[in-house]
């Protein structure tokens, strides 16, 4: 965090599947900063990321932050292709979107399941409990993922379910081909500096934004006591003058 606060032209991000976000509820946060989690159906939760924090958690972690004036970010990634998947992520993004406003998300990235052979032998090796590489994958660019045409059919789905945010809000693919840009966004960075600078500006958009009419928690409590005192003045003015007149 003092490496952020000291260069601010960085954007530092917290990535994390964790709900352990009590030291960062304690501590001031640089606005270069945000925190994002990875956001999945619970089903796959609950059978492929052992020992992290529930869909539900990741989400009121999120929101707790968000409530202190932190940038949150969210990461659908890896989305899964499996029989209803379209409905599960369905109701995860009508979730992000009845608990957050845009102003209050840096970013939301889509991404799937991608391996470098190294990391399927260690997953064999190791046997662990998943069902992952029983997943039929092609090579794509050197690695095994889904086809084209899956990945562009599931990042459409999830990114047509943001609608009404495109406009607002910054969206990417991770580590996917300029062709399933194009398919699912109708256009894509033509290097990794034109896609660097783009999140920069938008960020220090949205920053600008919050600065300029957000009311942190300690001016909205400032500016509610000062309602209350002048309703309580205006009320005993009020009752003096009609009193004065013989009103009362």
């Amino acid at each position: 965090l003092e490496f952020a606060r000291e260069n601010s032209n960085i954007i530092l991000e917290f990535k994390t599947k964790s709900k352990n976000i009590s030291h960062l509820l304690k501590t001031d946060i640089p606005d270069n900063v945000f925190v994002s989690w990875s956001l999945n159906p619970q089903i796959f939760i609950d059978h492929e990321e052992h020992g992290t924090a529930s869909l539900d958690q990741r989400l009121s972690c999120a929101k707790s932050l968000s409530d202190k004036g932190v940038l949150v970010g969210f990461h659908f990634h890896p989305i899964v292709y499996y029989e209803g998947y379209e409905d599960d992520y369905k109701n995860i993004v009508n979730k992000v979107m009845s608990i957050f406003e845009p102003n209050q998300i840096a970013m939301i990235s889509m991404g799937t399941l991608t391996f470098i052979k190294p990391a399927i032998n260690k997953l064999r090796s190791e046997g662990l409990k998943s069902k992952v590489l029983q997943i039929p994958m092609v090579d794509a660019v050197g690695k095994s993922s889904y086809t084209k045409e899956i990945k562009a059919e599931i990042f459409s789905n999830v990114y047509n379910e943001f609608r009404a945010w495109h406009d607002d809000l910054f969206f990417y693919l991770c580590m996917e081909e300029s062709s399933i840009w194009e398919s699912v966004f109708g256009d894509f960075y033509k290097s990794n500096v034109d896609f660097e600078t783009a999140l920069l500006r938008f960020h220090q958009h949205i920053v600008r934004y919050r600065h300029k009419y957000r009311l942190k928690g300690n001016d909205i409590f400032s500016f509610f006591k000062s309602l209350f005192y002048f309703i309580c003045y205006l009320f005993y003015f009020s009752k003096c003058l009609m009193k004065s007149v013989g009103f009362i």
